[in-house]
């Protein structure tokens, strides 16, 4: 297996993608570290004992194959856009971190295929092994039109991801349309209704931001209803438990005091991830960079096979034009209410 070399822009979100990178030794060698020279990616680059570059021209083909670009967006404020269309028209292979406004998705990709590379933006959390577990099985709810609806909420940071989800969980975003419910009160919570290849969607976002804290005080991740007619399949949060809910059938309430058929043996929740055990610590240890090498190891087989462009690659367009869509019909983000205080366990919430 051909190892390629790696150039990681960016140390803050970016140390998950070096994380993910250490499990991937037969796939990838890091070789530089592209910061500001500020104190975390001085201390990214000692750790893992590459070199800290702090310009982009010094990030040629010579040094590096691939770059992961985890730095913001033009969207959202940052440099990440151009320092991605940089290094593609240098024939360095790209992948960059959501979200990437539409036109810009649009223009990278260009960009690679006029210089024999690769470009793909990292939704990130549809490859968190819950997740996956839940794609996996909205997968065989396909094969039989068994999904009869979705209900699903995000905090306005992780609306990108969400929609990729939907997608994925519904094998495509074709025939979407939505529309926002209407109230004359001031809205926290913006509740839209829509299709998504035939099927009811009702997706609720919390469109407050603590401006403290852009990127982390997040009230809610992202939590989803798959309702079929046999029961449904809930997504309690990101990184919570993926649970299976049977319905309550109509021959249930014929049974007689004392009886039993099979259908009153099935348990009222079963849990498919069994991950109760986790803590917060698991997120950043142990989650988060397994989820990296999953993107990772897909991103470098794809060069591998010489697949610059896919069909992933024109379903990534309708998330973009989507994610443009609802952030209309929803409107500019408003400040947090409440300033979110540190977790406690249940234990020390009931505590006297």
């Amino acid at each position: 297996m051909k190892r390629l070399r790696v150039v990681v822009c960016g140390a803050v979100f970016g140390r998950y993608y070096l994380e993910g990178l250490k499990l991937l030794p037969d796939q990838y060698e890091l070789v530089g570290i592209l910061g500001r020279g500020g104190e975390g990616s001085r201390r990214a680059a000692e750790r893992y004992k590459v070199p800290l570059y702090t310009d982009i021209n010094e990030i040629t083909g010579e040094i590096t194959d691939v770059a992961c670009v985890v730095v913001k967006s033009t969207i959202i404020g940052g440099s990440g856009t151009e320092i991605a269309k940089q290094l593609l028209a240098r024939g360095i292979h790209v992948i960059q971190e959501q979200p990437v406004h539409l036109k810009d998705y649009q223009e990278c990709l260009r960009i690679a295929h006029s210089n024999n590379c690769k470009y793909s933006m990292n939704t990130f959390y549809p490859d968190l092994s819950g997740i996956r577990e839940m794609l996996k099985i909205c997968g065989k709810l396909r094969k039989e039109n068994a999904i009869s609806y979705i209900r699903a909420e995000c905090s306005i940071q992780l609306l990108f991801p969400m929609l990729d989800i939907l997608g994925k969980a519904l094998g495509g975003l074709s025939g979407c349309a939505f529309e926002a419910c209407r109230t004359e009160r001031k809205q926290r919570f913006h509740i839209l209704n829509g299709v998504i290849r035939d099927i009811p969607v009702m997706l609720t976002v919390d469109n407050q931001i603590d401006l403290g804290a852009k990127e982390s005080n997040l009230t809610m991740f992202h939590r989803l209803q798959i309702g079929t007619p046999m029961g449904t399949l809930m997504l309690t949060d990101t990184h919570g438990e993926l649970l299976w809910i049977p319905v309550l059938h109509e021959d249930l309430k014929e049974l007689q005091p004392g009886e039993r058929n099979d259908m009153s043996k099935i348990r009222v929740t079963e849990s498919v991830t069994r991950s109760m055990d986790r803590t917060l610590g698991d997120i950043f240890n142990d989650l988060w960079p397994d989820c990296m090498r999953e993107s990772l190891d897909r991103f470098h087989k794809e060069i591998l096979d010489g697949k610059f462009v896919t069909a992933e690659n024109q379903y990534m367009i309708s998330v973009c034009r989507l994610w443009n869509e609802i952030g209309t019909l929803i409107g500019p983000y408003e400040k947090l209410d409440t300033v979110l205080e540190r977790p406690v366990s249940l234990e020390e919430l009931m505590r006297e």
